[in-house]
């Protein structure tokens, strides 16, 4: 079992390299970004901005 590593960035940096995403299968099975269970993707909305109806029960938002 591989030791658990930590990654340490800024979000407003590091989000845009993978068009939001940063936490997710997609990453290499090495980075420790790379996840099968969870998926985080990074996004700064307009203040008022209403996106009803892009997620299901699964998908929650924090502000």
């Amino acid at each position: 079992m591989a030791a658990p590593s930590i990654h340490v960035g800024n979000a407003g940096v590091d989000a845009p390299l993978d068009h939001g995403w940063l936490l997710g299968h997609f990453k290499d099975p090495g980075d420790p970004r790379h996840s099968e269970d969870v998926e985080i993707k990074w996004g700064i909305h307009p203040r008022g901005d209403r996106r009803v109806g892009r997620c299901d029960d699964r998908c929650h938002a924090r502000s």
